[in-house]
């Protein structure tokens, strides 16, 4: 049986330093939502906001298979989960998806000194 998890600090451990700024605001209750299998002790947790499905902990079939309704993009935690996924969903199609890194700050110095290398008649726009 999948649930809601309303407690959702009991399963901020299975996402530890995923970095994703979408897990971040289900697991603070801000958006989305966090299911599992057991309220109590989860094992694996779905994060699940937008279209985003983003696994974590002991792969579980039943909470893969509980996606909800819809176009989904499922995140796995590791292969083992993504593994899991194309077992229950073969005809998903798989892609790589890249994120952005959240602790940047824009380098104008490095931007000049591009700029200033351009070849003459070219400009950055």
């Amino acid at each position: 049986m999948i649930y809601e998890l309303e407690n959702t600090a009991l399963a901020a451990g299975l996402f530890e330093g995923w970095q994703e700024t979408l897990i971040w605001s289900c697991l603070q209750k801000v958006m989305g939502k966090v299911f599992v299998t057991d309220l109590t002790r989860p094992e694996s947790a779905m994060a699940f906001v937008g279209c985003f499905a983003f696994v974590a902990g002991k792969p579980d079939r039943e909470l893969v298979l509980a996606k909800p309704e819809g176009f989904v993009i499922m995140a796995p935690r590791n292969e083992a989960w993504a593994a899991l996924i194309g077992e229950c969903f073969p005809d998903a199609k798989k892609a790589t998806r890249y994120a952005i890194r959240k602790d940047t700050r824009f380098d104008e110095d490095a931007l000049r000194k591009i700029v200033s290398g351009l070849p003459a008649g070219y400009e950055l726009k």
